[in-house]
């Protein structure tokens, strides 16, 4: 029986579960999936060091309220400056991951996630050229026990997914996905086969 389970966010490079894997042009990476801050304790954690008269962090924060963390491109830099006063329990990163919008409009998703990886492995992708001028390249974790407890204690939050560590895409987990399958979808995933 076929299961696919699609966890996406739209415009986001995305990741899914399949029970097969398509025969491509295969080769190794390290993927790692990381715990994401979600755009309501990001926008609860800004409004902790924004002061009535920040006139900046007050425009960040009515942006990141109004569309779920995605930023103009050009303000890239200010939100580095407030993920910096924020206070987290573990040591976190910050990746901006562009988005594609109808009116050719310059946003980017702010992913702020813990540094420290869920789950991480060396694995062998099968690259694969899509219909939507993408590559998809289908991965099984060896740790499928681990990879069903990290979606199960996740569902209905993002987790990053790096390849390499680059981060690609930070999809929100549907339901947990068991047999340890997954796969990463983008338009650059050629590269690692240079």
């Amino acid at each position: 029986m076929r299961n696919v389970v699609v966890l996406f966010i739209i415009g986001l490079l995305s990741f899914s579960c399949k029970s097969e894997t398509p025969k491509g042009e295969k080769c190794e990476a390290e993927v790692s999936i990381y715990k994401v801050y979600n755009a309501p304790e990001l926008m609860e954690k800004v409004t902790a060091v924004v002061s009535q008269n920040d006139s900046v962090g007050l425009t960040l924060f009515t942006e990141l309220c109004k569309s779920y963390g995605m930023i103009a491109t050009k303000d890239t830099a200010i939100v580095k400056d407030y993920i910096a006063k924020l206070n987290f329990d573990n040591p976190t990163a910050l990746a901006f991951l562009p988005l594609n919008t109808p009116d050719g409009e310059e946003l980017v998703s702010v992913i702020v996630y813990e540094q420290t990886p869920l789950i991480s492995e060396t694995v062998t992708l099968a690259i694969v050229p899509n219909e939507y001028n993408s590559y998809e390249a289908p991965f099984k974790f060896a740790d499928a026990e681990k990879w069903e407890q990290v979606t199960k204690e996740n569902v209905g939050r993002q987790l990053a997914l790096a390849v390499n560590g680059v981060i690609k895409s930070a999809p929100i987990v549907n339901e947990p996905i068991t047999g340890g399958h997954c796969s990463v979808i983008g338009p650059d995933l050629d590269k690692l086969l240079k």
